[in-house]
């Protein structure tokens, strides 16, 4: 039977008739931060589920137990269902922006993290037939809020112990969805909690009047695409990857904020394989712009340009797709528009944008570089609506000076580098 417990409690199907929850969940007011989920799980290791035996409940409660076992033979790994479940919670309170727009409120979002690392079961099974007669669950979480782009803003672990079963009651899933209730409740009642959700702070911005001018030596505007392809690397971070634009010889990249997130070193990865350490130097979190720094000379750069572009006009995108093995992809299409965001507006394009094109080039007929590819619009039905920042705000909000222009007649041949580091 416990055994068939374990697995029916783990793989549960949320039902909506709860029972009265200890803690109270707050609702969000207006005006408030709201709060989404992230890497909801479970993550339980050989020796963190216990179960304890005890004959009576006066015994359980003086931690008078007859037995204790470990589940050193059964390790459960199952997080189907809470991560949704969470979300309806949070749902309910008004924690989720349903607005209707295509780009998020990403100063006034937060993320939560809720990491399931030990359970407690203790079982109440006198001296009769009649078998057990209750069960009590005592669960501890790793509670994470984070900002938007990943900065961690607290930290808690929270406990709770419920009864979970008992003789009289079969739905095993509505105790253990009480419990998981009273977990959020409990950590969104905490004052801490509360004081970043009311906070009118934008915790993800940064001090950028220190910022001294970075000049770029000259890139080069040409439609050869092995030499573009040279200059589009892969930005590989312990969350994932994006792509990153070469746009000076001596080492300087141009990303986006949420490739490298709160990282300070990543690994560059460059067409012929090699790779370089690269050190984060500016982060903007309102335009998505990051500047990474590699310890490496000659390298194949491209042209920046604070040129209009017309909508219709034929524009080109590098960057590695969905898997680093997909480097240097290369999709054509048009500027299908120009869509106002804060006080700069994105290049909408019909070209293809996948998960890893983040940080790509966008390129003009001319082969220079207009754009940083950023994100795209998704949603059932939904296919060919990315957006790319302009290359203008790198200049606005990272300090980075446009370099001379090196046209076409230009000897635009790559030279090797002096300087790589391979792993």
């Amino acid at each position: 039977m416990r055994r068939i417990f374990l697995v029916t409690m783990f793989v549960f199907c949320v039902t909506s008739a709860m029972t009265q929850s200890i803690y109270s969940l707050p609702k969000r007011e207006e005006g408030n931060k709201y709060v989404t989920t992230e890497d909801i799980y479970f993550d339980l290791k050989e020796g963190e589920i216990t179960e304890t035996y005890y004959k009576t409940e006066a015994q359980r409660k003086k931690g008078q137990y007859n037995r204790l076992s470990s589940n050193s033979d059964e390790i459960i790994q199952a997080s189907s269902g809470l991560e949704g479940y969470l979300y309806s919670l949070l749902s309910e309170n008004d924690f989720i922006d349903t607005n209707d727009r295509i780009f998020p409120d990403y100063k006034n979002s937060l993320h939560l993290s809720m990491r399931v690392h030990r359970l407690e079961f203790s079982y109440i099974r006198p001296k009769s037939k009649m078998g057990i007669t209750a069960v009590y669950l005592k669960m501890y979480a790793d509670m994470t809020l984070r900002s938007y782009y990943g900065k961690s803003l607290l930290q808690e672990t929270v406990s709770i112990e419920e009864l979970i079963a008992n003789r009289d009651e079969t739905e095993w899933e509505v105790g253990f969805s009480k419990l998981i209730k009273n977990i959020l409740a409990k950590f969104m009642s905490q004052d801490s909690v509360s004081s970043l959700i009311n906070s009118s702070e934008y915790f993800d911005s940064a001090d950028f009047s220190d910022y001294e001018k970075v000049s770029l030596s000259a890139g080069s505007a040409v439609l050869d695409w092995n030499y573009i392809c040279s200059a589009v690397p892969t930005v590989i971070t312990p969350d994932g990857h994006g792509s990153a634009c070469v746009i000076s010889g001596d080492g300087y990249l141009l990303t986006n904020f949420h490739v490298v997130g709160q990282n300070e070193m990543v690994r560059v990865k460059f067409k012929d394989g090699s790779e370089s350490e690269g050190k984060v130097l500016r982060k903007h979190p309102e335009c998505d712009l990051a500047l990474i720094k590699v310890d490496r000379t000659n390298l194949p750069a491209l042209l920046p340009v604070n040129e209009s572009e017309d909508i219709g006009n034929t524009v080109f995108l590098v960057g590695t797709p969905a898997d680093t093995l997909l480097a240097q992809s290369v999709f054509k299409g048009v500027i299908s528009g120009k869509r106002p965001v804060s006080d700069f507006s994105y290049f909408q394009t019909d070209a293809k944008v996948n998960p890893g094109n983040s940080g790509g080039a966008m390129l003009n007929e001319k082969g220079e570089l207009i754009g940083i590819v950023s994100s795209k619009y998704v949603g059932y039905g939904i296919e060919g609506i990315g957006f790319a920042v302009p290359i203008s705000q790198m200049e606005a909000r990272l300090s980075v000076l446009m370099p001379a222009p090196k046209r076409q007649n230009e000897d635009v041949t790559p030279s090797k580098p002096t300087k790589s580091k391979k792993k």
